[in-house]
């Protein structure tokens, strides 16, 4: 059996697989810190920062030039993370920390994709 990718005539076996992964982050890192449970983030906050992720569009290549190096890499590469801190202005930056008293959080940007190297799907997750 095989389930769309969101890409007009392409199927895959993998999505219900990417799918878990993401759910499995999620949880992994809710369990991580006991006192830090996660929580998906409104999608135009996403949009703000991120508008350039497209799923079955963006790829790997343009992620990196764009945001660099990724924070950590899963599934043999095809699930990267990169840390990304809010601050008091509504702002996202990669890695950067805000100015000491102006953060509005930490998150974590998953980014799956395919063989191709084209993103299948993406999540900002707050870290509460």
């Amino acid at each position: 059996m095989t389930a769309a990718l969101g890409v007009p005539g392409m199927a895959c076996k993998a999505k219900p697989a990417v799918a878990t992964i993401l759910v499995l982050l999620a949880a992994g890192l809710a369990s991580a810190c006991s006192t830090s449970p996660v929580a998906p983030v409104d999608p135009a906050q996403v949009m703000q920062k991120f508008g350039f992720l497209r799923d079955g569009a963006t790829t790997r290549q343009e992620v990196v030039d764009r945001m660099g190096a990724p924070h950590a890499t899963y599934e043999k590469n095809s699930m990267v993370t990169y840390v990304v801190f809010g601050n008091e202005l509504g702002n996202f930056n990669v890695g950067i920390p805000p100015s000491r008293g102006s953060s509005r959080g930490e998150y974590t940007l998953v980014l799956v994709f395919d063989a191709r190297d084209v993103l299948n799907k993406h999540s900002l997750v707050f870290k509460k």
